[in-house]
């Protein structure tokens, strides 16, 4: 997998279970966590999740991960998960146009959303 690759040679990993044997080796960042395991699969999860849990990613995610690399697998995510949210915040500004939390809401989602479009645009594989 060309993203585990690309972090291997980038970052220090972490470990769970034994250290000097462990059971796995994780790294998080960007909002996205990707495991190794002993057995060699790996395991890739959106962690923009409000809540204590991860949710897995979807096959074309994952296939971003392996085919261009960890940084365009994140923003990829990350875009994903920022235009879920502006809609959902878009749905509930209908129900209630004046409310200026939403309305602050949204232009915050509006900037991350496009702070990360931008980024994937200039990326060079």
């Amino acid at each position: 997998m060309k993203a585990w690759n690309d972090l291997k040679k980038e970052v220090s990993l972490y470990w769970t279970g034994d250290a000097v044997d462990p059971d796995s080796y994780w790294y998080m960042d960007h909002g996205v966590k990707i495991e190794k395991f002993r057995d060699g699969h790996f395991e890739l999860s959106n962690a923009m999740i409000s809540g204590d849990f991860y949710r897995p990613l979807t096959e074309e995610q994952v296939k971003i991960f392996e085919d261009r690399g960890w940084l365009m697998g994140c923003y990829n995510v990350c875009i994903d998960t920022y235009s879920i949210r502006l809609f959902n915040v878009q749905k509930l500004l209908l129900m209630n146009p004046e409310s200026e939390e939403l309305i602050v809401r949204k232009n915050n989602i509006e900037k991350k959303l496009m702070r990360y479009l931008e980024l994937a645009d200039n990326l060079v594989i």
